[in-house]
Order: C-alpha cells, then sequence, then structure tokens
C-alpha cells in the first residue's frame, strides 16, 4: 500500500513533464505546412520556365513536399506543383 501511494504522485508528475513537452513541440514550425501569402502561380517544374498548372489563392493551405532553388514542391486541392518559397508562409502548430 504504500509503495503505491509514493508512486501516485511520482506518476502524476511524470505525466505532467511529458504534456508539458508536448506543448513544447506543437509550437515549433510544423515543417511541411505553409499558406500562400498572395495568389501565386502554381508550376510543374522548380522555376518560372516551367509551365502553370494551377494558380494558389492567398491563404490556401498547402503541404510542401520539399523545396530546391528557391521553389517548394507543394500538394494541395489542385494538381501537385512548384511554388517560389516567397510566397510560403510556414505554419506553427498550436496546442490544443
Amino acid at each position: 500500500m504504500q509503495i503505491a501511494s509514493v508512486l501516485r504522485p511520482l506518476l502524476a508528475c511524470v505525466a505532467l513533464v511529458a504534456s508539458v513537452g508536448v506543448a513544447e513541440a506543437q509550437m515549433r514550425p510544423s515543417g511541411n505546412l505553409a499558406l500562400a501569402t498572395a495568389t501565386v502561380n502554381v508550376r510543374q517544374g522548380p522555376g518560372t520556365r516551367f509551365p502553370v498548372v494551377d494558380i494558389l489563392h492567398r491563404g490556401e493551405e498547402v503541404e510542401m513536399v520539399r523545396c530546391e532553388r528557391n521553389f517548394c514542391l507543394v500538394k494541395h486541392k489542385g494538381p501537385q506543383g512548384w511554388v517560389s518559397d516567397r510566397y510560403l508562409k510556414r505554419l506553427v502548430v498550436q496546442p490544443r
């Protein structure tokens, strides 16, 4: 019985510390979600010489797959394509 009375508060403290670590991790940039900061072309390749395949509208959320040469490959409701990183703002995950 004495061990249980000692372990309960200890486990409660461990759970509290773990939840604080999770909240801090959620405040960091998500790493792969971003918002379009303006209306911008989605291109077939990473550069302005590639044809336009779609348009992102300001405020539209995208998933960033990878970036190279100032362009990021994005997934969104339309066709996947490349967007200039100047027009993407990474999202920060808020704690729930």
